[in-house]
């Protein structure tokens, strides 16, 4: 069954359609859902501001994070908001015509470019994202931090029961 699904993977990942279903399948999942957005948000966002404040044009900047994005859904949306930019559709405009970004990045692009300071307030955003992604790891684990208890605590109960069985068992024999 590991290897079917494996090789099932493997020949779905080849195609795009069926990639796209599974990523945005990924990020319909309750609690890993979101923390895959927000870190895809933050490397993303992240790596457009680096390239913008390089000096690279917001259309290839837009190209180049969409094959950086390593979520189908996230990367159309870039190549469709890199389209849209190319026509002469406005930044903001684009970033609200996908709907795959939350509202904050979307007033952050617009505020962005009204200021003409797009790089560092794409870089603030970023910087957001990492900090949400961060505080949902910690509340993650401190979640499951319980229950990892509890399996412990049945795996030495049954190791305890598994060597006190057999020795009871002869004491009680004789």
């Amino acid at each position: 069954i590991a290897v079917g699904g494996f090789m099932f993977l493997k020949i779905g990942n080849q195609n795009a359609d069926f990639r796209f279903k599974k990523d945005h399948f990924k990020l319909k999942i309750p609690i890993i859902g979101p923390l895959t957005q927000k870190t895809i948000l933050a490397t993303t966002i992240r790596t457009m501001s680096m390239l913008l404040s390089a000096g690279i044009s917001l259309v290839d900047a837009l190209k180049i994070v969409s094959s950086v994005a390593a979520n189908e859904p996230f990367r159309q949306a870039y190549l469709k908001i890199s389209e849209r930019v190319q026509k002469g559709f406005s930044i903001a405009n684009s970033f609200e015509e996908t709907a795959i970004f939350p509202v904050i990045v979307n007033q952050m692009v617009a505020t962005g470019e009204a200021t003409g300071k797009l790089d560092s307030v794409l870089l603030r955003v970023s910087d957001y994202f990492s900090a949400e992604a961060e505080q949902s790891v910690k509340t993650l684990t401190s979640a499951i931090e319980p229950l990892i208890m509890i399996m412990l605590g049945l795996g030495v109960g049954f190791l305890v029961i598994a060597v006190l069985m057999p020795i009871y068992n002869l004491t009680s024999s004789m």
